[in-house]
């Protein structure tokens, strides 16, 4: 259904291939029925072991307004400006907004 082999998809779930691009993961999400949150995970483990920005998200983060500000918010947190316990506020608050 994706168009790999076994073998391939094994040494991709072994680490001896780099994960999947875009395309195939939008496509694995897809064939398998993930959900949006399972799917998003799948993005940030391929993104983390080719230490990059998760290409779902990739064009808002490095090219947009949201994501110079959420770059800037990052670095602050980096540096220790902005804790972990004021990011878990932040989403809470975020979050109660949607509902």
């Amino acid at each position: 259904m994706l168009g790999i082999s076994l073998s391939f998809l094994s040494d991709v779930e072994n680490n001896r291939r780099k994960p999947f691009d875009k395309d195939k993961i939008e496509m694995f999400a897809e064939k398998l029925g993930l959900t949006e949150e399972e799917k998003a995970t799948m993005f940030d483990l391929a993104a983390r072991d080719r230490k990059e920005v998760p290409s779902d998200i990739e064009d808002i983060m490095m090219y947009g307004e949201i994501g110079e500000m959420a770059r800037l918010a990052l670095r602050k947190s980096n540096s220790g400006e902005i804790s972990e316990e004021d990011w878990k506020q932040f989403i809470r608050k975020t979050s109660k907004n949607q509902k």
